[in-house]
């Protein structure tokens, strides 16, 4: 559901850019200073096709640097967490009719990342709301780990185990869209969704929406 719901406020920011009032004193910022700083949080999709890993949150911040009315430059630095979940695991370890007695699991999956883009924004798109769209390449830092180790009656052995401990840095695509409200002449609140493809074995990508809060500073 989260994810079906990110991808329409994807098109929803992509049509009001493009059928939105198209005057210039509908558009302009005031971008006299050019700096602003974004605080983000919110959900993020399943990692991968995988079900180890159940729906997981996300944290950034961003630093955009206006170049004009409608353009900014902008790097993000995000941190996304999955958990890991064991029900999927146990019953490739334990032999049919078996009884498990003891189950311990631990682990997660925690990217971090860096991601320099580009966003075209307009102002009072709908109403008093703006919208966004924005594009970029970075880099990602990914930390797997999972454990699964259970004790059990009946079969050949009575002890079995699963592990994954992998890290890997790899390249990353992200898009996002949003609204953006004004509740200053400094300060907006903004609903972002986006779209993160890493580039790897399996190419994991992980639909995410957030609500934001940024300022100029």
């Amino acid at each position: 559901m989260k994810t079906g719901r990110a991808k329409c406020l994807v098109w929803g920011a992509a049509i009001a850019l493009v059928v939105g009032p198209g005057s210039a004193a509908a558009q302009e910022e005031d971008v006299s200073e050019h700096v602003s700083v974004e605080l983000d949080a919110g959900f993020a999709g399943k990692y991968d096709v995988a079900d180890y890993w159940g729906s997981g949150y996300n944290v950034g911040v961003r630093g955009l640097w206006a170049v004009n009315t409608t353009t900014s430059v902008c790097a993000r630095f995000g941190i996304e967490h999955w958990p890991y979940q064991s029900a999927p695991v146990i019953p490739t370890l334990v032999p049919p009719g078996a009884v498990v007695s003891v189950e311990k699991s631990t682990g997660q999956v925690e990217k971090l990342s860096l991601t320099p883009a580009v966003r075209y924004q307009r102002e009072n798109v709908v109403s008093l709301l703006g919208a966004f769209l924005e594009a970029g390449v970075g880099i990602a830092y990914v930390k797997t780990f999972a454990l699964t180790e259970v004790l059990y009656f009946g079969g050949l052995d009575d002890y079995a185990r699963f592990e994954i401990d992998e890290s890997t840095v790899r390249a990353q695509v992200s898009l996002a869209a949003g609204l953006t409200r004004a509740i200053s002449t400094s300060s907006w609140l903004e609903l972002l969704s986006a779209y993160e493809l890493l580039l790897m074995d399996g190419t994991p990508d992980v639909f995410s929406i957030s609500v934001g809060f940024r300022v100029r500073v």
